[in-house]
């Protein structure tokens, strides 16, 4: 058990994030003390290591919401549930992955555009 700043720590989540999840449902609400103050299990942290994961990884919180909501978490398991729900995990997957791929063309052409301009502009500077 963890208070929400040392889950904080675990996860690279600021408390205020924390506090955001939970207040838009996206994590269940976690225990607390007697005297309020918020208490995270292991599988609450693992349940926001996960949550960095696919945040990491570049989905909205309406895409992890989705991905989340027919999961029961059971050990991080990303494929528990029924057989309409891994469907929506994959299908989501594959979304995210089209315009990450779409993203990556995009960066590399201008990555290649600025090594030409770059080349350019050092021949010209050598030249004189």
């Amino acid at each position: 058990m963890c208070t929400i700043t040392e889950a904080a720590v675990k996860t690279g989540f600021s408390t205020g994030t924390l506090r955001y999840y939970e207040r838009i449902g996206l994590v269940k609400k976690p225990q607390r003390k007697p005297n309020g103050v918020r208490i995270y299990t292991k599988g609450d942290i693992q349940l926001l290591q996960a949550l960095a994961c696919l945040k990491e990884a570049g989905l909205s919180l309406d895409e992890i919401s989705s991905f989340m909501k027919d999961n029961d978490w059971h050990e991080l398991g990303f494929l528990d549930g029924d057989d309409i729900s891994n469907r929506n995990k994959v299908s989501i997957l594959e979304t995210h992955l089209q315009k990450l791929e779409a993203e990556k063309q995009r960066l590399e052409s201008a990555i290649a555009l600025t090594q030409k301009k770059l080349a350019k502009y050092s021949k010209l500077f050598n030249e004189k």
